[in-house]
């Protein structure tokens, strides 16, 4: 056997060495390997409830119950029977068979408010309570308006109305209100305009107290309490979700200067 050959023969038994070697580690390292995990989603389950559609112009079903609030005014509560809740819902709005509000299979409650306004026009609000992509209940207040020069229902928005507490000239669109004494101020939306307006920025003497504006935002009451060292302003925001913002706010001077300080806020569901 001449050189060449066993170089060759010894270059052939290395290399399928190395290829058993490799081998071996390749089986002790799976070892160390962690094996795929899968979850498996869990679909969400919303308890189904037989839908009645309801139709403003038209006597509803047996299951639906309507409530006149007074025998003057054209408000109307719509809402299941309590005996008859856990099995059936509203759900299609309509009115002269045009929907307005459609239902959804997450929804599993709806309570229906009818309102004529002092203009005419006539407006409807829905509160529905349905099941998050969490899983749990939530509320949202859906809110439609037809004006008289309107052929249908668009969703309801109110503008901003902005106030300075201490400014004489105050909006029309506000009443300024001393319940108990002259000390405490109650700021809100005059009652016929509460579907078109909100109050939005609130300063005291030119500085800005809050400056939040929202579509989600259906009214707010400010009370500014001068009885203190300190003037106390409180704020309450309803909001579109049926929580309520409650925000306070404090009025001092340093150096000065005035300063509002926020001091605490708390949301109530």
């Amino acid at each position: 056997m001449n050189t060449c050959t066993r170089s060759l023969i010894l270059l052939i038994l290395l290399s399928i060495g190395k290829i058993f070697a490799d081998h071996g580690n390749m089986r002790h390292s799976t070892k160390d390997i962690e094996p795929a995990i899968f979850i498996e989603e869990v679909p969400l389950v919303v308890p189904q409830k037989t839908p009645i559609n309801i139709d403003l112009t038209r006597d509803p079903s047996h299951e639906v119950m309507v409530i006149k609030i007074d025998e003057t005014s054209e408000d109307i509560h719509y809402m299941i029977r309590p005996e008859l809740d856990e099995n059936y819902k509203i759900a299609d709005i309509s009115e002269n068979g045009r929907v307005i509000s459609e239902d959804s299979d997450r929804i599993v409650e709806r309570l229906v408010y009818f309102h004529r306004e002092y203009d005419g026009a006539k407006v409807i609000k829905s509160i529905d309570k349905y099941i998050n992509d969490d899983g749990n209940t939530a509320r949202e207040i859906l809110e439609f308006i037809k004006r008289q020069e309107d052929d249908r229902y668009v969703p309801l928005v109110r503008y901003p109305v902005d106030v300075d507490l201490l400014s004489a000239d105050i909006p029309n669109e506000i009443e300024r209100i001393a319940y108990t004494s002259p000390e405490t101020k109650t700021f809100k939306i005059r009652a016929h305009l509460a579907n078109r307006a909100y109050i939005g920025v609130v300063k005291y003497g030119g500085i800005t107290v809050t400056s939040l504006l929202s579509n989600d935002i259906i009214s707010r009451q400010i009370v500014l309490d001068t009885s203190e060292t300190h003037p106390v302003i409180r704020i309450a925001s309803h909001m579109r979700n049926k929580s309520v913002i409650y925000s306070r706010y404090k009025f001092v001077v340093e150096e000065n200067v005035g300063t509002i300080i926020h001091e605490e806020e708390e949301e109530v569901h």
